[in-house]
Parts: C-alpha cells; sequence; structure tokens
C-alpha cells in the first residue's frame, strides 16, 4: 500500500485525535509531522498509537500549548519512557528545534491542561 493511501486513513485517526482540544492549524502540523515519518520509514518497529501521541505531542511542545508528555502517557496508559524515546527519535530525525519549556504551571493551568489533555487522550485510546 503506498504512503499516500496509508497517510490519508491517518487523516481521519488524527481528526478524531485532535478535535476536543486543539485547532486546525496544530491538527494539520501534526499530521504533516506524521507524514514526514511516514515517507522517511520512522514509523517502523513502532506502535502507531505511539506515533501518533509523539506527533501530537511535538506540534504541542512548537506551538507552545499546554500539554505535558507524561498526560499523554497517563491517558494511554504507556510507559512515559517509551513515549518519551519515540518523541525524541521523531524530533532528532525530522530535524524539529523545539523550544524548551521553561514557564512553571500553576495549579489553575494544570487543572486545565489535565482536562484538554484528558479528552485528547480518550480519542488517542479509540484509535489505537
Amino acid at each position: 500500500m503506498s504512503c499516500v493511501v496509508i497517510a490519508l486513513k491517518e487523516r481521519w485517526q488524527f481528526l478524531d485525535l485532535c478535535m476536543k482540544s486543539l485547532n486546525q492549524h496544530c491538527i494539520d502540523t501534526a499530521f504533516n509531522f506524521y507524514k514526514m515519518a511516514l515517507t522517511r520509514h520512522l514509523t517502523r518497529g513502532r506502535k502507531n498509537a505511539h506515533v501518533i501521541a509523539a506527533c501530537v505531542y511535538i506540534t504541542c511542545r512548537t506551538e507552545s500549548t499546554p500539554h505535558l508528555l507524561i498526560d499523554f502517557s497517563d491517558v494511554l496508559q504507556i510507559c512515559v519512557y517509551e513515549l518519551g524515546r519515540t518523541y525524541l527519535r521523531l524530533s532528532q530525525a525530522l530535524c524539529i528545534n523545539i523550544p524548551s519549556m521553561v514557564e512553571t504551571r500553576t495549579g489553575a493551568d494544570m487543572r486545565q491542561a489535565r482536562a484538554k489533555t484528558n479528552k485528547l487522550g480518550q480519542a488517542l485510546a479509540s484509535v489505537s
């Protein structure tokens, strides 16, 4: 099956995954990261949910949305280190310059981010 056909199928999973907590620009960016990973064969040997979550997390980091990697890990019930390894390999292989997270969160910010990530994670769980 060609990469384009696979990418089109995955597009619908991204839409289901992201519609509730990310805007259209972020959805398109995450899907573009996924297509780049797919064409460079970076998805081989990795679970689809991990690659999708890593692409969405890369987008969250580049767009400065309030989501943490551990939030995705909690919702998907997977090891944060495994998800982090996938995230690092994708970001390094795709040469994506990711800004550091230097600001601290207040309790209200964390509750709001957790609620958004739970919605995002529930959609991710339905994908896998």
